[in-house]
């Protein structure tokens, strides 16, 4: 699932790409499908309902956590490859004659803004905006866990849930609100529903029927009764409040009951799944560096010819997931294995401890 979102993610922004470059992308790219030109953009909201999913899980199933020891495991996790990757992008953008905002710089370092009335500064490396609402989850699951509250698990589904109930009441516009109470959260909920649903057995070929259901429901509702599905897919309409509730809506129980459905212990998973499977074991390597790539093919000179668009979309996202395995190899893992003498303050880990939280946590 992560593999299928970090690659939805990718195609959209190589068609950006592509299009900017000049080539006839609508009417030329999938245009028998509505807004197929951005719906890979949906991978975030994929992502979303699964790392609610995952949170849960590895805290209810694994050996009890501190709130400072699962704080450093999620920073160490997100922010330091980031950081890293985010300084390579910028000497890339400077070299290539770029200009990069100071504002930038500063929203990289911080990942979640933490002042400004003004509209949201992206991060230098574009995509952390989906970081800072990560990190935000991961500061609730914390609080959680540091008070100790009990069961964790409808706790942090009443988290999420009160996050995005004022989110929907409520829009800030003074950073960084818009990243604590947000419509969005509720993707989160339906990844902790999730685990609850998936705790009581229901996953697998249950799960795929319901989808199936859920969807056959919506191709007759749409035929009956007019609805406009038309849904923007940019980043800023999410901070600011205006489309989370209906991105949450379209995608997040579908997303749910897609990981759900997804998960068959007793199969064996088949070459398809296998390619996946390594392409998500690299999903935040591929969701970091893929800027990398179409920044290059961006900048590429082709005069008075342009690209095909399937071969130029083809090409952006092989070339991303090649270059993700490789960062993913050498860079990532040796990373992460070095932070992992790190532990949090007040804590040290048995060996055995730390292979169990380092496989735990590998979203």
């Amino acid at each position: 699932m992560r593999g299928l979102a970090a690659l939805g993610v990718v195609v959209a922004h190589a068609v950006d790409t592509v299009s900017d470059l000049g080539a006839r992308v609508e009417g030329a790219f999938l245009p028998t499908i509505p807004a197929a030109n951005d719906f890979g953009a949906c991978g975030v909201d994929l992502f979303f309902v699964i790392s609610g999913f995952v949170m849960t899980y590895s805290i209810s199933e694994g050996t009890r956590i501190s709130a400072a020891r699962f704080a450093w495991n999620r920073f160490k996790r997100i922010v330091p490859a980031f950081w890293l990757a985010s300084l390579v992008y910028v000497l890339l953008r400077l070299a290539l004659g770029d200009r990069v905002e100071p504002q930038s710089v500063l929203a990289t370092l911080t990942i979640v803004p933490l002042t400004g009335r003004d509209a949201y500064v992206f991060p230098a490396l574009y995509v952390g905006w989906t970081l800072a609402f990560e990190l935000c989850f991961y500061l609730m699951v914390a609080a959680i866990l540091a008070t100790g509250c009990r069961p964790v698990r409808l706790a942090i589904l009443a988290s999420v849930g009160m996050a995005a109930l004022v989110g929907v009441v409520w829009r800030p516009a003074t950073m960084p609100a818009p990243f604590i109470a947000n419509p969005i959260y509720l993707e989160f909920a339906c990844g902790v529903v999730g685990y609850l649903l998936f705790r009581r057995g229901f996953h697998g070929a249950y799960a795929r029927r319901a989808l199936i259901g859920l969807m056959a429901g919506f191709l007759v509702t749409i035929a009956v009764v007019p609805i406009d599905l038309g849904i923007s897919m940019h980043p800023v309409a999410i901070i600011n409040g205006e489309i989370g509730l209906q991105r949450a809506l379209m995608f997040g129980l579908v997303f749910m009951l897609l990981v759900l459905g997804s998960i068959e212990p007793e199969r064996t998973t088949g070459r398809p799944g296998l390619a996946l499977l390594m392409i998500g074991r690299a999903s935040y390597s591929l969701y970091l560096t893929h800027s990398f790539v179409t920044l290059g093919v961006g900048h590429a000179w082709f005069g008075t010819w342009r690209p095909n668009v399937y071969v130029s979309v083809a090409f952006i996202v092989s070339s991303s997931v090649l270059l993700a395995l490789i960062v993913h190899r050498y860079l990532e893992r040796p990373l992460l294995r070095w932070f992992e003498g790190w532990p949090a303050a007040g804590w040290r880990a048995r060996p055995t401890e730390r292979i169990a939280i380092a496989d735990a946590h590998q979203t």
